[in-house]
């Protein structure tokens, strides 16, 4: 391909796909051929976050496959906040193991990617043949809910996930607002590579040069309901 990609991955045969999943369409990112590996990205991220990873994995000799997690890059982002929840999630990772004929699959999260790998285990425990995270551990289902507990743990302090819950913050969240954040990282450059838009800023806030990493979603803007402001879990 000719496009330059974020950590050299243009020199390992990245392939592109659409694919119809539980209900909608994601982006697909596919690299390397042997036994699948599917890896999902935190926030806010997009699939060429793994880089490092995928030239390792395609290294050992496994079939990468990197989605943009509904919501985010080039896949579908629903409109309704009920949509991203974990069962739906969940549903999308075994849409994807069906999609790859794949009874039991191995599944890796980062981040918000975590929570979705552990609760693909936990809900379809008998499609999953491994799981791993980068960052967040399972910790199970708490007798209180998520928003409660961070809530007390953060106190006053600026959450982005509290903050999230906010209208103010949704608004915010879809008003194009020039930024840096393209430069911050090649993962996130080689996102912006494939549009000319301009990601949101969190909470109005000037933007910093030190961002975490940021692909935009299919326009200009970001969905709430994709940057993990619903609860973990349907309980």
């Amino acid at each position: 391909m000719g496009q330059k990609l974020a950590y050299g991955l243009e020199n390992y045969g990245i392939r592109f796909r659409t694919q119809a999943c539980n209900g909608i369409h994601l982006n697909l990112a596919e690299a390397g051929e042997g036994p699948p590996v599917f890896l999902l990205h935190g926030f806010p991220e997009c699939w060429a976050s793994w880089g490092p990873q995928i030239k390792f994995l395609v290294d050992k000799g496994y079939k990468v496959v990197a989605p943009d997690m509904r919501g985010y890059g080039d896949s579908d982002a629903p409109e309704d906040v009920a949509a991203y929840d974990t069962v739906e999630l969940a549903a999308d990772v075994i849409g994807l193991l069906d999609a790859y004929d794949q009874q039991q699959g191995v599944i890796i999260g980062h981040d918000w990617g975590c929570i979705v790998a552990w609760h693909t285990a936990w809900l379809h425990p008998e499609r999953i043949k491994g799981v791993g995270g980068l960052s967040v551990p399972w910790f199970g289902r708490g007798q209180t809910d998520t928003l409660s507990a961070l809530k007390r743990q953060m106190g006053d302090n600026y959450f982005y996930i509290i903050d999230f819950q906010k209208a103010a913050a949704h608004e915010a969240l879809n008003r194009d607002t020039p930024c840096p954040w393209k430069k911050s990282s090649p993962a996130a450059s080689t996102c912006w590579a494939k549009r000319p838009a301009t990601p949101a800023c969190w909470n109005a806030s000037p933007c910093r040069n030190s961002a975490p990493n940021i692909c935009p979603g299919t326009s200009s803007t970001i969905s709430p309901a994709a940057t993990g402001a619903t609860a973990l879990s349907r309980r």
